[in-house]
C-alpha cells in the first residue's frame, strides 16, 4: 500500500462529516484508503457507528417535493456544473410606467444594487436621526448644561 492510499483519522471524520456513513458517497479517490481504515482501527469504527445514528435519523425525515420541476432541474444543473451560474429570475420587461423605470434603475436581475442599497439604509437613517433630534435652539439652556455636568461627574465617579 502506497503513503498516498494512507488516511488520518481526521481525514476520516472529515469524509464523515461531508458525505454521511454510506460508503458510497464517499469520494471515488479515497474510499479504498478510508475502508483500509476501518478495518485497520477501532477508532474509525466508532466514528462510522456514531455518523451511522445521525445517518438513520436523517433517514426518517421526509424529503419535501421541489416547488416546481423546472427549478429543480436548474439547482440540480448548476450543482452538478451543468448550468448556468445563477438562479436568478429572468428580468421582467419594465414597460413605460414610471414605477417600472424606477424598479429598473434601482435593481438588476430582482437584486439590489449596492449603491441602491446604501442610499436607501442612509435615508432611512437620516429620517430616523433626524426625528430623534429636537430644533435647534442659538443659546444653549444652562439647566442642560447643569444637567450634563452633573451626569459626567456621576459616571466619572466623582
Amino acid at each position: 500500500m502506497s503513503s498516498k492510499d494512507v488516511m488520518t483519522i481526521d481525514r476520516f471524520a472529515d469524509i464523515l462529516s461531508a458525505y454521511g456513513g454510506h460508503t458510497a458517497r464517499w469520494p471515488a479517490d479515497e474510499r479504498p484508503a478510508a475502508e483500509h481504515l476501518l478495518r485497520r482501527s477501532a477508532a474509525a469504527r466508532e466514528l462510522l457507528a456514531g455518523e451511522g445514528v445521525l445517518d438513520q435519523m436523517l433517514d426518517l425525515v421526509p424529503r419535501p417535493a421541489p416547488a416546481s420541476e423546472t427549478l429543480h432541474a436548474r439547482i440540480v444543473d448548476i450543482a452538478m456544473g451543468r448550468g448556468a451560474a445563477t438562479l436568478a429570475r429572468p428580468a421582467a420587461s419594465s414597460g413605460g410606467t414610471l414605477w417600472a423605470r424606477l424598479r429598473d434603475m434601482w435593481t438588476r436581475s430582482g437584486a439590489l444594487r449596492p449603491a441602491g442599497a446604501a442610499l436607501a439604509a442612509s435615508l432611512m437613517l437620516g429620517v430616523i436621526f433626524g426625528g430623534m433630534v429636537g430644533p435647534a435652539s442659538a443659546e444653549p439652556d444652562p439647566v442642560d448644561i447643569v444637567e450634563l455636568a452633573l451626569l459626567d461627574l456621576t459616571f466619572t465617579g466623582y
